[in-house]
């Protein structure tokens, strides 16, 4: 009697799995073009943007005059990001190449290696008119010591924060 009812029941899923691949084909055929059109519409205005904001933050570092109001700026958004371990900060993708992936790293790396002279720079003309201040300014992590810490964040390579970091003494 419960083989019946069992093949029954397999029957019944069978069908439901079947209905549910029909509506999954249904919506791909009726939504995939939008979804295409959609990404080729938005990703150029995306990419626009961030080329824009990124124009902004770098003629603002050459700034030197609003190096404090900058440091200032920076520490306020900072402060109102909040993590959990659900949500972790991350750097932005420097490029299409998974998290995990050392091209990934180097390419971080880099970018790292190019900000530590801005970042000096932005540094100390924000603590000029202090004269007990002064900057101390870290050499770019190596890439031993960002292999070993990638090790804590499973291999993504956006979780790691400070490749390039200074600390302003008061």
């Amino acid at each position: 009697h419960w083989k019946i009812r069992q093949r029954n029941r397999v029957a019944e899923l069978t069908e439901l799995k079947d209905s549910k691949e029909k509506e999954a084909e249904s919506q791909e055929k009726r939504f995939g073009n939008l979804r295409k059109a959609t990404i080729k519409r938005f990703v150029p205005l995306l990419l626009q943007m961030v080329t824009k904001h990124e124009g902004i933050f770098e003629s603002d570092v050459h700034d030197q005059s609003q190096g404090e109001y900058l440091l200032e700026q920076i520490s306020v958004l900072c402060s109102s990001v909040k993590t959990t371990k659900d949500c972790p900060v991350r750097q932005r993708m420097p490029s299409a190449h998974d998290k995990s992936d050392t091209r990934t790293l180097m390419m971080l790396y880099d970018i790292a290696l190019q900000a530590t002279p801005k970042l000096k720079a932005l540094a100390r003309k924000a603590v000029a008119q202090h004269k007990d201040s002064e900057v101390s300014v870290s050499p770019v992590k190596g890439i031993r010591r960002l292999l070993e810490k990638v090790q804590k964040y499973k291999g993504d390579y956006t979780r790691i924060l400070d490749f390039s970091r200074i600390t302003i003494v008061c």
